[in-house]
């Protein structure tokens, strides 16, 4: 799957969900790698959710999770 279409798809998602009553309360990690991830990226970055944290590698993502979880996050 593009890059791009996973970035559109939790920006939907994330708003999907703040419509329903139920917004995202909890910090999401993302990796982006692969076709079209420059986009994705920028798609993510310019929707300026602070809940949306992009990490550019998964030791960097795993890091980050396990950060967050230790912070009851």
């Amino acid at each position: 799957t593009a890059c791009d279409a996973v970035a559109n798809g939790i920006v939907q998602a994330i708003g999907m969900l703040a419509d329903k009553g139920e917004p995202v309360t909890k910090p999401l990690v993302v990796r982006l790698d692969g076709n079209n991830a420059d986009l994705g990226r920028q798609i993510l970055q310019d929707a300026g959710n602070p809940l949306v944290e992009l990490v550019d590698t998964m030791d960097d993502a795993a890091r980050r999770v396990a950060q967050l979880a230790a912070q009851g996050a």
